[in-house]
Formats: structure tokens, sequence, C-alpha cells
């Protein structure tokens, strides 16, 4: 079948018609409109070990929205320090809500530390929260303090949210 003008569009954002016949087998759950399935598509590449994935994550990780959370993390487990500088602009970029910062934790590498130190003193609680996770996901240092916020999440619960000390973080 030929693709719909939505699935078409998605081709030429993700870059996929670069090399089409390498990612042939992958092409349709990639242009799914159906994130799980486009997750599904990307993990079976994957596991299949095509040279392909990590660029279309790095393709993806330029310009990242909600919709493309599956190719930030496979980026986070697969890149390299060449990386960093991506990684570092996602802890200082307004494109994602504050959970972004868990990519950096799951990256690992020490060159963001800094980027997460100055998250770390953000006045929003979600940021600073997540911030402080992913720097003790990365250090192993515990620099949680005794301070807490209560925030509304998006189905109307609260949710109680540790804040780190990053003067401690900074020691």
């Amino acid at each position: 079948r030929e693709p719909t003008p939505s699935e078409q569009m998605r081709l030429t954002e993700l870059k996929i018609s670069d090399s089409i016949r390498s990612k042939w087998p992958y092409e349709q759950g990639l242009i799914d409109d159906d994130v799980h399935v486009r997750t599904a598509a990307l993990l079976a590449a994957v596991w299949s070990r095509q040279p392909w994935v990590l660029s279309q994550c790095r393709v993806v990780a330029d310009l990242p929205n909600e919709q493309q959370l599956s190719e930030l993390l496979l980026l986070a487990i697969l890149g390299d320090e060449t990386d960093v500088s991506t990684f570092q602009e996602l802890a200082n970029s307004d494109r994602l809500a504050a959970p972004r910062l868990r990519y950096l934790g799951i990256f690992g590498h020490p060159g963001i530390v800094p980027s997460l130190l100055e998250s770390m003193h953000s006045e929003d609680a979600e940021t600073a929260h997540f911030a402080g996770r992913a720097f003790r996901q990365i250090t192993g240092v515990d620099i949680n303090s005794p301070r807490t916020e209560t925030i509304t999440d998006a189905d109307g619960g609260s949710k109680e949210l540790v804040l780190p000390d990053a003067d401690v973080a900074v020691a």
C-alpha cells in the first residue's frame, strides 16, 4: 500500500527515505501513528543489530518531542561520548517536560554533570528533582535534602518530590 500523507511526512521527518533498503522490514512500524508500534519497530531493529538505529535516534534527538521518547531512551542507552552535547542541550531545553532529565541519568556520562548541577538550582521542583535523580544515577552520591514539594500531576493527583541539595552535590 502507498503511505498516507501523514506517513509520508513522518518518513521525511525521520529521514528514513535516505536508506530505505536497510530499513525496509521496519519501515511501516517506524511511520505508524501509534507510538507503541514505533517503539516495537525500533526495539526489533536494535535486537537485530541494524546499523542505522543509532543515527536514527541522533536525528530525532536534535528536535525531540513527546512522541519520540523511545528514540531518546535508545540514544541514552546506545550513545557514546559524541552524544554528550546532545544531552547537554536536552538538559537546558524547554522542549520536553522535566522528566526529560531521566535520560541524562540513563546516558550516564560524567560530561553532563555540570548541566545537572545547573538544573538542580531550578525554581521548578520537577526539574530540580529529576536533575538530582540523574546526578545520583551517574555519581552514586545521595544528595537528597529533607525538603520536599508536592505537585499536582496530569491526572489531578498529587505527588511528593524530594528535592536535591545542590550544595552537597557541588562539594
